[in-house]
């Protein structure tokens, strides 16, 4: 069954998923290792073996939580009031936690998570605090409460899904066979410091290297850039056209236009639906 995640991310996919699983070939094991808020494998079909990974904690810590007690998670996060004071008391405590550790239990850490990430522009960031989503132009606590109900349906699409918190590299590495497909949507270049660990161009480098290794097959996202044809010589290109990150407006919050640059180590016949660049 089809379903939605509950989370949003900075450069997620939830526009696009059904464009990259139209051009995905044959698989037995399905790997993300940049997970994020896991908008494709959401809408894809399951495969025998699913592993999602992500180096972000609070992200990891949420899916495990919502995997565990789905239900009880929805009542917490469903209860809540939509409020400034709330989002940014959550936020620092997030961000302190972060830095410093703390005692947070893992079902607190999971509900403060979700309500930063959906009352955040963008979902915030693991390194940079982001601003209260709010509108005279959109309900934003009903916006809210829609979302929650995605809980429950997105932790039944999760049953059978490894879920990991490691270096990309390592999860590569661990699941190359003939027989995976990896989707890999890196942090796009210039965009790197919102993500946790960073990203510079060298991680860029080490990835691409990998990538051009494997026994498998991947997908690769990014924006165009100058470096792309050179780390992926070879690689069949497609653009997408699709919506940027949102953005807030005097007019409300939108999202501008953008072209996502899509990278195959394959050919697949769904390619001409597409323009190729």
């Amino acid at each position: 069954m089809k379903v939605k995640s509950p989370l949003i991310w900075f450069g997620g996919k939830a526009n696009m998923a059904d464009s990259i699983i139209s051009l995905m070939p044959e698989h037995k094991c399905y790997v993300e290792p940049f997970g994020g808020a896991a908008h494709v494998l959401a809408s894809k079909p399951k495969s025998k073996v699913e592993v999602y990974n992500d180096i972000n904690g609070d992200a990891v810590n949420f899916l495990m939580v919502l995997r565990k007690d789905p239900d009880k998670l929805y009542d917490a996060c469903s209860t809540l009031p939509y409020s400034r004071y709330l989002y940014e008391l959550w936020q620092d405590e997030l961000f302190d936690q972060r830095r410093n550790g703390g005692d947070m239990c893992d079902f607190d850490r999971a509900v403060k998570f979700f309500y930063v990430n959906r009352c955040a522009i963008n979902g915030g960031g693991q390194n940079h605090k982001s601003g209260w989503k709010h509108s005279a132009h959109h309900n934003t606590p009903g916006v809210y409460q829609q979302v929650c109900k995605r809980i429950v349906t997105f932790a039944e699409r999760l049953k059978g899904v490894i879920i990991d918190c490691d270096d990309f590299s390592k999860v590569i590495q661990t699941y190359d066979d003939k027989d995976s497909l990896f989707y890999v949507d890196p942090p796009y270049f210039g965009n790197e410091s919102r993500y946790k660990g960073g990203f510079q161009e060298k991680d860029h480098r080490y990835l691409a290297a990998l990538l051009n290794r494997i026994n498998g097959k991947a997908i690769v996202s990014y924006y165009d850039h100058d470096l792309i044809d050179k780390l992926y010589p070879g690689w069949n290109r497609l653009e997408i056209k699709t919506k940027k990150t949102m953005i807030s407006t005097k007019d409300g919050y939108m999202r501008p236009d953008a072209t996502e640059l899509l990278l195959m180590n394959f050919e697949d016949s769904q390619m001409n639906l597409f323009e190729i660049s």
